[in-house]
């Protein structure tokens, strides 16, 4: 508890010293957003604010509530400088995919100068399409806004009346600004204080510290749920895993059982092709054959026919014979 005091009373007397030392030019609000996309892979966002100013550079905390329609309320100051241009990049980091851009603006001071100390102003994203709008309130020194709002009252206070935000429409229109003179003002309405600005920072960097550390607690606590959502996902995950290596087993048993197949299919269609050529072959020895009995046949055929000529002869001189062995018996007889 005395480390933590003493941590505090160390980050107080940074702040007044910053405060004593530095000469600044404009103070920069970021009070809310109201964005069109959704940058984040798991959940919701919790958009944060990275801006430049010459030399400076400032990144906000993350907004409490996440989403599309960030509230950050968060102011820094930045020390005099001859650059007229503030650049503010909307990003949101995750512990997993890292930091992501949303979008992002360049703002001149000029036009904030010309009655746009609080307005609403569009931010693009890498694409160059609009990401949304978000809320600043600018609040330059004394000597400045006297120099930009002359009056004769040391008592004028300026006062932001809030309109309806519309972050489609490019540069909505501003906060109005309403000059409250000749008259006593509300020191509570208006929130001023008599109590000495060493003071007011004090207790302004008390609330701070005790808001962060709240934050800082939710936080903890969203990361702890994420963490514990990101735990069962990997568990889905690792079961999902082991299921599709099983099934890449069945599938690597099934191909190697396909490809078996396959072998044999293969070693059955070679022995098929060898029976066919044997066929063919057998084929070719038959058709040969069957000309050779055919020519054979038709040698036997002609054969036959010679022997038939041969053999009628035979018979007609055998007849011939004969009747001429009967005739010379009847001659012998007589």
């Amino acid at each position: 508890m005395q480390e933590k005091n003493n941590s505090r009373q160390r980050a107080i007397s940074d702040y007044e010293f910053d405060n004593k030392t530095k000469k600044v030019k404009f103070t920069l609000k970021l009070i809310e957003g109201h964005l069109h996309i959704n940058v984040a892979r798991l959940g919701v966002m919790y958009p944060y604010a990275k801006v430049s100013f010459a030399n400076e550079s400032w990144k906000s905390e993350p907004s409490p509530i996440g989403g599309t329609k960030p509230k950050w309320n968060q102011s820094y100051s930045f020390s005099s400088s001859n650059q007229e241009t503030v650049q503010i990049i909307i990003c949101d980091k995750s512990i997993i995919f890292g930091e992501c851009e949303v979008g992002r603006c360049t703002i001149h001071l000029n036009d904030v100068r010309q009655n746009h100390l609080t307005e609403w102003w569009d931010i693009m994203s890498p694409g160059k399409e609009l990401a949304g709008a978000i809320l600043l309130a600018f609040d330059f020194p004394q000597s400045e806004s006297t120099a930009m709002h002359s009056t004769n009252n040391s008592w004028d206070l300026k006062m932001h009346h809030h309109v309806e935000s519309s972050p489609i429409v490019n540069r909505v229109r501003g906060l109005k600004l309403t000059q409250i003179s000749h008259r006593t003002p509300d020191m509570k309405k208006m929130y001023c204080s008599t109590e000495p600005d060493e003071i007011c920072n004090l207790e302004q960097l008390k609330n701070d510290l005790i808001d962060e550390s709240e934050r800082i607690k939710t936080q903890e606590l969203r990361v702890k749920v994420f963490l514990a959502r990101f735990h069962e996902d990997n568990v889905q995950l690792n079961l999902e895993k082991n299921e599709l290596n099983r099934l890449k087993e069945v599938l690597k048993l099934r191909e190697e059982t396909i490809l078996r197949e396959k072998s044999i299919v293969e070693h059955e269609k070679i022995e098929l092709d060898s029976l066919k050529e044997e066929i063919i072959n057998l084929k070719e020895t038959l058709n040969t054959e069957y000309l050779q009995l055919k020519q054979e046949k038709m040698k036997v055929k002609a054969q036959k026919a010679v022997q038939d000529k041969i053999r009628k002869r035979v018979m007609d001189s055998a007849e011939k014979f004969y009747r001429q062995k009967e005739i010379l018996l009847k001659c012998v007889s007589h």
